[in-house]
């Protein structure tokens, strides 16, 4: 029992980060019970083809066209509720299965981006996370060009988006390479939660980033009592990324003043309620119809386009 509990405060210690130590407690006990059980369920999960994809539209800020769309997990659990990735992330990673769920994350966009190209559809480029587990291994990047070549698809039709602390975790130089070969390979690199990491800001001109996505909290901090702080981030943000050559993408979008504000900035592309939720990718499918069939290829800027 000994040897147990300090294998579990040993666990912990080393998710903190290097150099760390912490003493045993129950709650370690119960927290990777709890993971192990969840662990089980998604493992079940797979079996019973209960994870679906989701998109959510990203808008030009200035046309309000649809340009974009991010590639989500989500749960279908068996009561009929769905779980987003945000809820069981953690156990992906510490139970190695970020490979298994991005796979097929990936097959069934590659999948999709070919149905709207043979039925030449209005095709947003889709935005594929990309786990910092995966970015660790040596193959990644050509196991995902086998994937897209098989779905005859060229590499402009997504991006990658990575979070901006993966560029300073363990493995650093293998992730380098894997951004260094994508961007070889024409794949687009977005820098997600831009702002909450702890990277540099001169990885910016180290790693060829194409576009930032502000995070939602500067976004939404746009609208509190106390918001002078949000607005300069996001302004120096959208001035630097300018002087740079790279584009902005707002995340957590959800009034008409922050809207307002960003489009006053400059941001490029905003994501978030105020336009649309992330919706199945049969729903997507069916706003693109719709699309097509109004040769409706564009909307108005600051118009909800709720699917």
């Amino acid at each position: 029992q000994l040897m147990k509990h300090a294998d579990l405060a040993l666990y912990e210690a080393k998710r903190n980060g290097r150099g760390q130590y912490c003493f045993f407690s129950s709650h370690m006990q119960a927290d990777i019970t709890q993971k192990s059980e969840t662990a089980q369920q998604l493992r079940k999960a797979f079996q019973d083809n209960e994870f679906e994809v989701f998109l959510q539209p990203i808008h030009n800020l200035q046309s309000g066209e649809v340009q974009f769309a991010e590639s989500l997990i989500r749960w279908r659990k068996p009561d009929g509720t769905y779980a987003s990735a945000h809820e069981f992330i953690d156990v992906i990673d510490e139970f190695m299965m970020a490979e298994q769920i991005e796979d097929f994350v990936f097959e069934n966009v590659f999948s999709t981006i070919k149905r709207w190209r043979d039925g030449k559809l209005p095709c947003p480029v889709v935005t594929l996370n990309v786990s910092a587990r995966n970015l660790r291994q040596p193959h990644f990047v050509e196991r995902l060009c086998t994937s897209m070549r098989r779905h005859q698809l060229p590499p402009d039709v997504v991006a990658i988006e990575i979070l901006e602390s993966v560029l300073i975790e363990r493995g650093a130089d293998v992730v380098a390479n894997n951004i260094e070969a994508l961007h070889k390979n024409g794949f687009d690199i977005m820098l997600d939660d831009f702002g909450t990491g702890y990277a540099s800001l001169s990885h910016l001109m180290d790693f060829p980033v194409s576009t930032v996505k502000i995070d939602k909290t500067f976004v939404q901090g746009l609208t509190k009592d106390d918001n002078e702080s949000s607005k300069q981030i996001v302004s120096a943000v959208i001035s630097l990324a300018r002087d740079l050559g790279i584009k902005t993408i707002a995340e957590g979008v959800e009034t008409s003043e922050q809207l307002a504000y960003l489009q006053l900035r400059g941001c490029d592309w905003g994501q978030g309620y105020y336009f649309a939720r992330p919706e199945p990718i049969k729903t997507f499918e069916d706003y693109l119809h719709k699309m097509r069939a109004a040769k409706i290829h564009q909307a108005p800027a600051g118009r909800s386009l709720a699917i």
